[in-house]
């Protein structure tokens, strides 16, 4: 499965990338909101793990940017995120997240939201 990590924390990304291809699967970074778009659109990941905090753009308007450009086949996307309250996963879910997974996360909770 092809994944992008997408967080301005490079040892989040690093830590991310090193449990997902131990399991096999192909790990996309990106640390911008930019680069995330742009690997988004080409590189076409099956999964999108989205920070919630990035420089320039919150993971919302990013989500929501993606989402209304990619009506079909667009990646499963999470939103990372060390915030708590329902408040943030209803909003993830009505700009088209899946849900959410919380920072920090251990290696098979990462695991499970591929499952």
């Amino acid at each position: 499965m092809k994944v992008l990590v997408v967080d301005d924390d490079r040892l989040i990304r690093k830590m991310a990338r090193a449990v997902l291809e131990e399991e096999g699967h192909e790990c996309l970074e990106a640390g911008t909101p930019a680069e995330a778009l742009r690997l988004l659109r080409e590189a076409r990941p099956d999964v999108c793990f989205l920070d919630y905090i990035l420089p320039d753009m919150d993971g919302l308007s990013l989500l929501r940017n993606y989402s209304a450009e990619a009506a079909e086949g667009r990646a499963r996307i999470f939103l990372l995120t060390g915030s708590e309250g329902d408040h943030l996963l209803e909003q993830a879910r009505k700009s088209g997240a899946e849900g959410i997974l919380r920072k920090p996360f251990d290696p098979e909770t990462l695991l499970a939201k591929l499952r």
